[in-house]
C-alpha cells in the first residue's frame, strides 16, 4: 500500500532455490494498493523468497497460499514496511 501522494516505484527481488535472482518492478499509484500474482510471474512449482524495496515508504503485506507438494496445505499472512 502506498499511503503518500505521489506514485512508489517497488522492486521485487526473488531469490530462488536454484541460486538464482529475478526481479519484478511496478508502480503503485499515490493511496493505492497492488498485487503481485508471483506464480504469474516466475512460474508454479518455485521454492523462493523475495524482498520488497520502494523509493517511497509503502506497507507490504505478503499473503501465502499454498499447497507444497501434496504434503503441506496452509496459508499465512505477514505485514511489514521496507
Amino acid at each position: 500500500m502506498n499511503p503518500s501522494s505521489s506514485p512508489a516505484n517497488v522492486q521485487v527481488r526473488y531469490m530462488l532455490a536454484s541460486g538464482e535472482n529475478k526481479t519484478q518492478g511496478l508502480t503503485v499509484a499515490p493511496r493505492s494498493r497492488s498485487t503481485v500474482d508471483v506464480n504469474g510471474f516466475l512460474g508454479p512449482n518455485q521454492d523462493v523468497s523475495a524482498v520488497v524495496t520502494s523509493d517511497q515508504a509503502v506497507v507490504v503485506e505478503r499473503t501465502m497460499h499454498f499447497d507444497y507438494h501434496g504434503k503441506w496445505t496452509g496459508g499465512h499472512d505477514v505485514m511489514g514496511r521496507p
